[in-house]
C-alpha cells in the first residue's frame, strides 16, 4: 500500500515533465516513447517475484500514467486541430470505457482456462509492445509536425 505513494509522486512529476517535453518537440515526438514505461511495468509482474517487484511496477506505473494524458491530450489537437477535439474525445472516451469494461470479463475468461498471473501480465506487456511498434511506424522519426 505504501507503494501508491511512490506512484503518485512520480505520476504528478512526469506529467509536468511530459508537458514541458510536449512544449518543446511535440506531442507526435514523443508518443512512440510513452509505451515503453507500461510495457517495462508489466513485464515487472510477470517476470518478478519479490517484495520490491510491487514497488518497481508502481514506480514504472506512475511514470506511464503521467505521461500519457499530457501527451495523448496534446496529440488530439496537433493531429486533428481544435475544431474536431471534442469529437476525438468522444471518440477516444467511448473506446477508453468498452475496453475498460471488457478487460475484467476477458481477463476472468483466460484465469478460467488455466491462464497464471504470469500469463496475464506478460501477454499484457506484449500487447502493448506490439501497440509502441505500430505508434512508431505510424509517426516515423523523421516526420515533421503532422498535418
Amino acid at each position: 500500500a505504501s507503494c501508491f505513494i511512490a506512484y503518485g509522486a512520480l505520476h504528478w512529476a512526469c506529467s509536468m515533465l511530459a508537458g514541458t517535453l510536449v512544449d518543446r518537440w511535440g506531442a507526435h515526438r514523443i508518443l512512440p516513447f510513452i509505451t515503453l514505461p507500461l510495457f517495462l511495468s508489466l513485464l515487472s509482474l510477470a517476470l518478478l517475484d519479490s517484495q520490491w517487484s510491487a514497488l518497481l511496477f508502481m514506480l514504472l506505473l506512475g511514470v506511464a500514467m503521467g505521461v500519457t494524458q499530457p501527451v495523448v491530450a496534446a496529440l488530439w489537437a496537433e493531429l486533428y486541430g481544435t475544431q474536431s477535439i471534442g469529437a476525438v474525445r468522444s471518440l477516444t472516451t467511448s473506446l477508453m470505457i468498452l475496453s475498460s469494461a471488457s478487460a475484467p470479463w476477458l481477463f476472468g475468461v483466460l484465469i478460467d482456462r488455466g491462464a497464471s498471473d504470469t500469463d496475464l501480465f506478460g501477454g499484457s506487456a506484449l500487447i502493448v509492445l506490439l501497440a509502441g511498434l505500430l505508434v512508431l511506424m505510424a509517426f516515423p522519426r523523421s516526420q515533421t509536425q503532422p498535418k
